[in-house]
């Protein structure tokens, strides 16, 4: 050290002045450089993973904005009965829909529905608390890899992917509301504990491989993608799950496959404004899509963009083959709800009618998030008389 001062005392010494000023200039000129260079790097390089939280750093942002306004009409406006999404919480043992009485378990069944959902836009806390353990109940059977256990579909390619994808969409979903919501505090700790699991599935999906029956190794994202082709809502449901986690997890990595599925649905449409679902249109998948779709758009903030346009001109479609007056539904040119359905595994045995309460929902839906308020294409009192056109018709919402 002492020898390092020595010789730039010398330096100086001997030196000719001016020269020494316009080497201390260079010299500072490259630090400021080399310091702002560096903050560029590391601002570019770090991953959205490692981001705090969004609301820290976008406190006002477009999505929470969004979400709050959606929390906001649903609780003003809400025409269904309450009672009816209650009966969708789960049992004692935690099991939802087919796993109540199953004896294996199917990660499809134990989905969280709209319900859970609804009870975080709705500010439900006893019904949220009553809804956790079927929460808990999908976490236990999580194998290691991030998928879970499951009898079906085993051998398919991208059917785990599948699976994960509609057990978490309306799970992340519900997670992000209840968040943000004023019950949000109460909760925090509870949905820091499912993130990292939710993170697993993202991973499997993403990350992970398959080896198909030609032997080639092909990703479970592209394997996701080609098993959920054939159906626009499922699409919009993993659309869904990646965009709703994504904002979970401040990962804008996932938000952006969530934005690609998006297109990918869209790309689905036909030029009369019908999803094609295997071979056609299908008036009931068809709402399920503009559902999923709806809230995904106003979620970003959009409204006025070319797919809000190819929206409305889905929901154009789907009106065509309602009666107005009765809420009735011509399924006649239907795809899949006017006879068998289609499944990953080829055609299923039994007929499958149009699911009137998610059709109810749906346009609603539309209606109030993204229809014009002064000139709408739903009538306002037609998502009410589509919901409550068969009563006996069992529950069943996605």
């Amino acid at each position: 050290m002492r020898y390092l001062y020595t010789l730039i005392m010398n330096f100086i010494r001997f030196s000719n002045p001016l020269r020494i000023r316009e080497g201390i200039v260079w010299i500072m000129v490259v630090v400021f450089l080399l310091t702002v260079s560096s903050r560029i790097v590391l601002t570019d390089t770090q991953s959205p993973s490692t981001i705090d939280r969004v609301g820290a750093i976008l406190p006002d942002s477009v999505w929470q904005t969004q979400l709050k306004k959606e929390m906001s009409i649903y609780r003003s406006t809400w025409p269904f009965p309450y009672k009816d999404i209650l009966a969708g919480l789960p049992g004692a043992n935690g099991m939802l829909g087919a796993n109540k009485t199953k004896p294996q378990f199917d990660p499809g069944s134990q989905r969280s529905t709209f319900l859970f959902h609804h009870l975080s836009l709705k500010g439900d806390s006893a019904g949220v608390d009553a809804f956790w353990p079927a929460i808990d109940a999908l976490y236990a059977r999580q194998l290691p890899d991030g998928s879970f256990e499951s009898h079906t579909n085993q051998h398919s390619l991208g059917a785990q992917a599948n699976e994960i994808a509609f057990a978490q969409a309306r799970l992340s979903q519900g997670l992000l509301a209840l968040e943000i919501s004023p019950l949000g505090a109460n909760y925090q700790a509870r949905i820091d504990a499912v993130l990292p699991k939710l993170n697993q599935s993202l991973d499997y999906i993403v990350h992970g491989t398959q080896t198909n029956s030609r032997g080639v190794m092909v990703s479970n994202l592209d394997s996701l993608k080609g098993i959920d082709a054939r159906s626009p809502n499922r699409l919009a449901l993993d659309a869904a799950f990646f965009i709703y986690s994504g904002l979970l997890l401040k990962n804008l990595d996932y938000v952006k496959i969530g934005n690609d599925f998006i297109d990918l649905t869209f790309a689905k449409e036909a030029t009369d404004g019908a999803f094609l679902e295997t071979t056609g249109g299908d008036v009931s998948y068809q709402v399920v899509t503009i559902w999923y779709l709806t809230e995904l758009l106003n979620l970003e903030g959009i409204t006025s963009a070319p797919k809000v346009d190819q929206l409305r001109q889905a929901v154009s479609w789907t009106l065509a083959r309602i009666n107005p007056t009765t809420g009735a539904i011509d399924t006649s040119d239907s795809t899949r709800v006017n006879g068998q359905e289609m499944t990953s595994n080829g055609i299923s045995s039994h007929v499958k009618g149009p699911n009137l309460h998610e059709m109810g929902i749906g346009l609603y839906t539309f209606n109030v998030l993204l229809d014009d308020p002064d000139h709408p294409i739903v009538p306002h009192d037609l998502p009410l008389k589509v919901y409550t056109l068969h009563r006996a018709a069992p529950l069943r919402i996605r």
